[in-house]
């Protein structure tokens, strides 16, 4: 059976942005979290922090400044993702009266029936 989608409505794009974004924000902090801790366990953060005191007499790079940059950047991502998402799907509505929309082939699933006093013998 061939269907095709016609039209996405941009509040249930936004929904599913933001679940999405959500759950690459907390793959990115977890990513965030082992590049720190690989780091520090091969020495760099010790090196960067005497070489940064060295060029610019600056403090050291700490855990909550690093965290609170990727963070910031999590949360950057997050916003951008969940507003395109509705926008995009407001271009792929616009989009769908010039060209048709998606073509899918959907196949039915061989499911046994169940017995049910209605059609039980």
């Amino acid at each position: 059976m061939r269907a095709s989608l016609r039209e996405i409505a941009p509040l249930s794009a936004l929904k599913i942005g933001a679940i999405l974004s959500a759950c690459v924000f907390v793959a990115w902090m977890v990513a965030a979290a082992l590049i720190y801790i690989f780091l520090g366990l091969g020495g760099v953060w010790d090196r960067m922090n005497n070489l940064l005191a060295d060029l610019i007499g600056a403090d050291r790079i700490s855990a909550g400044l690093y965290f609170g940059v990727a963070a910031g950047v999590g949360l950057l991502e997050f916003i951008v993702v969940t507003l395109f998402a509705p926008v995009m799907a407001l271009l792929y509505n616009a989009a769908t009266g010039l060209v048709g929309g998606l073509q899918v082939t959907i196949s039915p699933q061989d499911v046994k029936e169940t017995e049910t006093p209605e059609n039980v013998p």
